[in-house]
């Protein structure tokens, strides 16, 4: 897997023109130790977010591309025990690899935080990182948050079923992370 991994990140670094490449991957959660096998000062930022949210934005996701992404049918019942237990087993390797990452490498934001609040974040991200040039990015940030002003995150209706389920499957994130169930 790592042969593979590196081909693709050095693809992408070409067509980067070097840049330094930033994976937004939910899957790389999950490859914390191969990663820094890999690249030792690698960088990780681990944005959470409430995950009664996350598994009906995934369950949505199923729903509206899935069918096109399967190469069988696959029942309700189990798309969403395939969400549950992805998420479950993704959230317990991170939890229980993250104290591998030196602490001046990583950064966790919560998500509810980060919303309207981005440019501060992002320069704390800059600080952490020791990364060079926020001044000059920052007008670019600034000008990408206006252009996407208007973006909606999707509002989604619970049930108690729902709360309950999400809740017994992923309890140690709620937990972690001091999420209320939804009203």
């Amino acid at each position: 897997m790592e042969k593979c991994l590196y081909k693709f990140l050095k693809k992408a670094s070409f067509i980067s023109n070097s840049k330094r490449l930033v994976l937004k991957n939910p899957a790389n959660t999950a490859k914390i130790k191969i990663l820094l096998e890999m690249f030792p000062n690698a960088k990780f930022i681990h944005i959470y977010r409430n995950p009664y949210t996350v598994y009906l934005s995934r369950k949505n996701a199923s729903k509206k591309f899935g069918s096109n992404l399967r190469l069988q049918y696959i029942s309700e019942l189990e798309v969403d025990a395939n969400i549950l237990e992805s998420y479950q087993k993704q959230m317990i390797f991170f939890l229980s690899h993250k104290a591998l990452i030196p602490e001046e490498n990583f950064v966790e934001i919560k998500y509810e935080d980060f919303l309207g609040n981005e440019l501060i974040y992002i320069q704390k991200i800059y600080e952490q990182f020791q990364l060079p040039d926020f001044e000059q990015s920052k007008e670019y940030f600034h000008q990408y948050l206006i252009a996407h002003s208007d973006y909606q995150t999707n509002k989604h209706l619970f049930d108690n079923e729902t709360i309950t389920k999400v809740y017994d499957a992923w309890k140690f994130t709620i937990d972690q992370w001091q999420y209320n169930p939804p009203q």
